[in-house]
């Protein structure tokens, strides 16, 4: 887990449906927190943004509620599509599935440089710490992809979806591609799961980069018409029907986390 990093939580938050739910709201926060800030790779997995992965036995230790109470909770957040969940017999990926508008990208830039002044001499720190702190005033919450929807609280509304954001982000699309790549993604999202549309999407694109194609539309959504077809976990149920009665032994869970760490 990145200790040296942050989230953030808007004043908006008081008027979550969930809010005055205090285990739903511990739960959703706690899954904040755990998932990774930037795509992490696990026994050739893509663990990507906004994922994690756990257990309901380890989210119970963790957050000292009842495995009842826990199952209640993402039942909750599953519903109001805060959380996607996939699960296989040894564990659970959840997925935040707004982190990138929870989280924005004024938010990895702040991350990225606090891990470069963390990994810097104490010698230095003093004056990285000062640009840093320039640095932080300088970036504004308008990213050039987001429209203030209330400045009073900084709510941001999304022109596009999050996951066409997300691809713009990591330039797998040019930003004259976004709007014909948001309508395909769209598209996807009404039918598949939206970590299976986000993964795929990645890999996708991230072979088209090294390809010299005449019609990327048309090769993209050939790409993952045949990719759609399979699950990417293997061994998943149903994203909808979680497995709560075969979780992993913590010790064992333990050895999984270990490698994110």
């Amino acid at each position: 887990m990145d200790n040296d990093t942050f989230i953030k939580l808007f004043r908006s938050f008081t008027s979550w449906e969930w809010y005055t739910d205090q285990n739903t709201k511990d739960v959703f926060i706690h899954c904040l927190l755990m998932a990774n800030w930037k795509d992490k790779k696990w026994k050739g997995t893509v663990i990507p943004r906004g994922s994690f992965i756990t257990s309901i036995a380890r989210l119970s230790s963790d957050l000292k509620l009842s495995e009842k109470k826990i199952r209640t909770a993402i039942n909750h957040l599953k519903q109001s599509n805060d959380l996607a969940v996939k699960t296989t017999n040894q564990y659970s990926l959840i997925t935040v599935v707004k982190y990138d508008v929870y989280q924005i990208t004024t938010n990895k830039k702040a991350n990225e440089l606090i891990d470069t002044m963390a990994n810097e001499g104490q010698a230095e720190g003093k004056q990285k710490a000062n640009k840093g702190q320039q640095l932080k005033k300088d970036i504004t919450i308008e990213d050039k992809r987001y429209k203030i929807k209330d400045k009073s609280t900084c709510v941001p509304e999304l022109k596009i979806h999050y996951l066409t954001e997300r691809l713009l982000f990591k330039n797998l699309i040019a930003e004259n591609e976004t709007e014909i790549f948001d309508e395909i993604i769209r598209e996807y999202l009404a039918e598949y799961d939206a970590v299976d549309v986000s993964v795929k999407a990645d890999y996708v694109l991230g072979l088209m980069k090294d390809k010299q194609i005449d019609n990327r539309m048309a090769y993209f959504k050939s790409a993952m018409n045949k990719n759609l077809k399979y699950s990417y976990l293997p061994e998943a149920e149903d994203t909808n029907t979680p497995v709560f009665d075969e979780e992993v032994d913590l010790d064992e869970l333990d050895e999984f986390l270990a490698e994110f760490e």
